[in-house]
């Protein structure tokens, strides 16, 4: 069952999804919510090649952009090389 917009888009609150039971292997109906107000000052997100970094990356920061939260956003990718490739496979 899809939850209705009401009960996660507030202002402070970021809805990153639902959660997953892993024993069954299926998603559950409890929403997975973050409060901005546990946010500090830096983040850093870091994990294997695969691992779903820019998804919960951009999901954090297109919640924050609801909420009117100032981004700086770095990455320390190659951009270089990210672009050259772009432009090779377009």
């Amino acid at each position: 069952m899809k939850p209705s917009p009401d009960a996660y888009e507030k202002l402070g609150t970021f809805y990153l999804g639902r959660e997953y039971d892993l024993d069954s292997g299926s998603m559950k109906d409890d929403l997975l919510l973050y409060d901005s107000k546990d946010l500090t000052t830096h983040a850093m997100c870091v994990g294997m090649t695969g691992s779903a970094k820019t998804g919960l990356c951009l999901s954090l920061l297109e919640e924050a952009a609801l909420d009117r939260i100032a981004e700086f956003v770095a990455n320390s990718a190659d951009t270089d090389q990210t672009a050259r490739d772009i432009v090779d496979t377009a």
